[in-house]
């Protein structure tokens, strides 16, 4: 409110004049708005520490996953969306004998020998790959800065931003260049003793552990005059004579079986059981036709890697020319 008196010639008050101002909604409003504020700096500030906090967990993610990516002993290559390659780690640059920047900016296309077939390949891998978001196993050579080869494993998988978009792919790679080279030479030796086998001229038959015949070679075939699918599945005792009697030998000789025979193959079966092998055991064979073909027998069990009883070998020779 604002007043003003009037005053006479004698210089006597005789009235005031004045205004006055209704304020009330005024000040609430001056309230109202002094709390807004102070609300939306407290707001403020609780946004700001929260900020703070993920920017620090953040910032510890980063840092981790910095770590790994630098120290982890496969390689790890990291591609933009293009399938360019934008990061290795120090273990690519051990696995490639170079450093990153002469691998950087490289399609992955161009790693391989054989460009065109590498880009026939690839282009299947990346439908799997944005179809499957991760492909794992994939098997490749590829080629070293100094034209050398080496033989890899790679598990990729793709980097998306926060709208699902495909921003490029991690890629972690595992030199497998020994593992193969050993694998060859397995393969190798597999192949070669299996040479041995099918050209050998003693019989060979595998069988599991209760005596069930899982595989023979070419000479047992031959010695009894089975083909192999007649053979697979039977037990190895259904290849000796079960009755006494008189038989017919491959060379026309009559050769009478009885009781001692049994008595003979019932020891040998419990020294086998309890030494797990014997060896050249003077026996006789019953071929398709039933006749009997004398042989030496050695046979061993075999165990697993725990040591357990999984099956057994028999090696067969046809002695028919010493009878």
């Amino acid at each position: 409110s604002r007043g003003q008196g009037v005053w006479d010639k004698s210089r006597k008050a005789i009235r005031m004049v004045g205004s006055m101002r209704y304020i009330t909604e005024i000040k609430e409003l001056e309230v109202q708005l002094k709390k807004s504020h102070k609300t939306l700096e407290e707001k403020n500030s609780q946004r700001t520490a929260e900020l703070q906090v993920a920017n620090e967990k953040l910032n510890k993610t980063r840092e981790y996953l910095e770590n790994i990516f630098r120290t982890s002993v496969d390689g790890v290559i990291i591609g933009d969306s293009e399938g360019k390659i934008a990061a290795v780690n120090k273990a690519v640059e051990i696995m490639f004998d170079c450093l990153s920047d002469e691998l950087i900016g490289k399609h992955t296309t161009e790693m391989g020998f054989d460009k065109e077939q590498d880009r026939i390949s690839g282009k299947k891998l990346i439908e799997i790959l944005l179809s499957e978001g991760t492909i794992s196993g994939v098997e490749r050579t590829w080629k070293k800065p100094d034209g050398s080869s080496i033989d890899i494993e790679l598990n990729v998988a793709l980097l998306k931003d926060d709208g699902g978009n495909v921003t490029g792919a991690v890629a972690g790679i595992r030199d497998i260049t020994g593992r193969k080279a050993a694998d060859a030479k397995l393969t190798e030796t597999r192949d070669y003793l299996e040479n041995i086998n099918e050209s050998s001229l003693d019989g060979i038959v595998v069988s599991d552990y209760v005596g069930y015949i899982t595989r023979v070679k070419k000479a047992f075939l031959n010695m009894l005059g089975y083909r192999e699918e007649e053979i697979i599945g039977k037990h190895i005792i259904e290849c000796s004579p079960l009755e006494e009697g008189n038989y017919n030998s491959i060379t026309g000789d009559s050769i009478q079986i009885n009781d001692n025979y049994f008595i003979s193959m019932k020891t040998a079966m419990a020294s086998f059981l309890h030494d797990g092998k014997f060896i050249n055991r003077k026996t006789f064979y019953l071929t398709k036709d039933k006749k009997l073909l004398p042989a030496d027998e050695s046979l061993v069990f075999l165990f697993d890697t725990k040591g357990d009883r999984v099956g057994a070998v028999g090696v067969i020779r046809d002695i028919t020319e010493r009878m």
